[in-house]
Formats: structure tokens, sequence, C-alpha cells
């Protein structure tokens, strides 16, 4: 019997995916890494942008203790997450206004879902107000735009037999704007922004052109308003992180340069910032993985044992 589009489609995409990496565990580990890259980064930008090792030091240990950034890594593997070291890369090489590999860098972003073209939209945004590069930015704009209708109207129902399985969340959006906005000042989205910025004191708002990379992943979770989108333990925050940080380290550059009591207590802003960084932390991913340990029974085992006679040529979809 011939097996539906969709099987044979997610078998060749199986096939893809694990002949770089043939055990499963290796992606987890690739995202892991991704994620782990960023704190260097992070590190490098804020020297560059603040000119002081020790608040770079205390951008990096924010970062590692960002449970935005940690959250996505406590599932299974989700190709979006590879993102955060990427919207940093694509970030500085736009500042150093290299734009072959800020280019570059956006491609490989897109590749990774469909709802990628939202941050492409918000680069080429701030390339076009603020960094004077008109055509770039425009650019970027018309083609994110173009590439996300192509892809949830035509690419993806072509390849699946189905249509976009989100498609219904953009028509509600067209069709209902006033009960999309709504959302936002839900409770729920309150306390999720919250969570999102409070870590890093709101810093972000205070550089509103950087703040508009995070725009894209944060309006997406508020608006769809699900339990899993407004959770920090879920891969839905991925893409979030980076910009959050950018926008953050930007803001303290701000507060540093026009603000005569921020200047003077840099100290006391540093532990405020550590101190907070701290309490919003959550569990460790120690007591996580410890209490999802403790849930493992005989019927775990013998899942896991059957789990293992499948042939790896096979792919399990469920």
């Amino acid at each position: 019997m011939e097996k539906p589009r969709a099987l044979v489609v997610e078998d060749l995409t199986g096939d893809l995916r694990f002949a770089l990496a043939p055990d499963p565990r290796t992606l987890v580990v690739l995202q892991t890494l991704a994620v782990a890259s960023s704190i260097p980064l992070v590190y490098s930008l804020g020297r560059k942008v603040l000119n002081d090792y020790v608040l770079a030091l205390t951008f990096a240990l924010a970062f590692f203790l960002y449970l935005p950034a940690r959250g996505p890594l406590r599932s299974d593997f989700h190709p979006e997450v590879l993102i955060e070291p990427l919207m940093f890369l694509a970030f500085v090489f736009l500042m150093r206004n290299q734009i072959g590999w800020f280019l570059g860098f956006l491609l490989m972003i897109l590749s990774t879902k469909e709802n990628m073209p939202g941050v492409v939209f918000a680069f080429g945004f701030y390339a076009f107000c603020f960094v004077r590069k008109r055509w770039l930015g425009l650019s970027l704009m018309v083609f994110s735009v173009v590439y996300l209708v192509l892809i949830t109207e035509w690419v993806i129902p072509t390849i699946g037999g189905e249509p976009f399985l989100y498609r219904g969340f953009f028509t509600e959006a067209l069709t209902s704007p006033w009960g999309t906005v709504r959302r936002l000042f839900d409770w729920e989205a309150v306390s999720y922004t919250f969570r999102v910025f409070s870590p890093l004191l709101f810093l972000s708002v205070f550089h509103p052109p950087t703040f508009i990379l995070t725009l894209p992943i944060l309006l997406q979770n508020l608006l769809y308003g699900a339990a899993v989108t407004l959770s920090l333990n879920h891969h839905y925050t991925a893409g979030l992180s980076a910009p959050v940080f950018i926008s953050a380290i930007h803001g303290w550059k701000v507060l540093q340069k026009h603000w005569t009591f921020f200047r003077r207590s840099r100290s006391f802003w540093i532990g405020a910032l550590i101190f907070t960084s701290l309490m919003r932390s959550g569990p460790s991913e120690f007591f996580y993985f410890w209490n999802s340990w403790q849930k493992v029974t005989g019927r775990t085992q013998l899942i896991r044992k059957e789990l293992g006679k499948i042939d790896r040529s096979q792919v399990v979809l469920t």
C-alpha cells in the first residue's frame, strides 16, 4: 500500500536529519551547544557596546541564568532553538557593515522554521530605520512577507498534502484584529512579558531600536495565547533570548549615558542585575531532571526496551 504523502516527506526529512547525526541524543547535545555558544557572544557584544569587561561578564552570567534561554533545552530537539547564536552573529555583522555575512546568517535563521520570516522582517526594519540601509532593509521586509505567504500557502500544503497547521492563527488575526490585540493585555500576557524582561531589569525597553527585534517572537507567543506559548519551559521562547540581551545591553548604555544617578551607582545596578537574574532563574536543570527521573517506572523501562528493538532505518513519528 502506498504511503501517505505527509509520511513520505517525514521519512525524507528524517533520513536527512539523521544522516549527519545517527543518534537523536546528538541533536539534543547540538542545540545545547548552540545555546551555550551564545554566552561568549553576549560577553563579546557587551565588551564592544559598553567597553567594560565587568559589565560584559555580568550580562554573560545573566544569560547563563536566563530561563527563556534554558527552558527550550528541557524538551526534545527543535531546530529553531539553534537560532540564538545566529541572531547574535547577524546583528554583529550588520553593525560591522559585513552585509554578506549578515545575509548568510539571516538565511540560516530563515531555514529553521516557517515563522522565522518575522525575525528577518524585524532585522530589515531595523536596518531600514536605524542603520540607514534603506534598500537592504526594504528588500528584507518585502522578501520576508513574500516568503511567509509562499511557504505557508503553497510550499507546506504542496509537500504535506494538507493546509498549513497554524493557518487559522493568521486568519483570526486578520479577521478579528481587535480581539487579537486585546490578548496583549490579558493577565497571562502581562505575566509572560514580566517574566521575559524582569530578569534584566527591563533594560530592553530603554533602547527602542533594538527592542523591536524582540517583537516577532514576543507578539507571536502573546497573541497565540496558549499555555505552552506563554510558558518559559518550551521551545516557543527560541529566538527571543538573543534580542532581549541585545536590547538590554544597549539599554544599559542609554541609561549610563543619560542618567547621572545610574552612572554613579554602577556597582549597585550590577548587583541588582545579578540578584534579579538569579532570583528569576527558576529551579536548576539538576532539579528538573532529578524530578523527571523520579517518575521513571517499570513501564517506562519496558517502553524504552521495545523502542530499542526498532530498526535504525525506520523513523518513529510519535
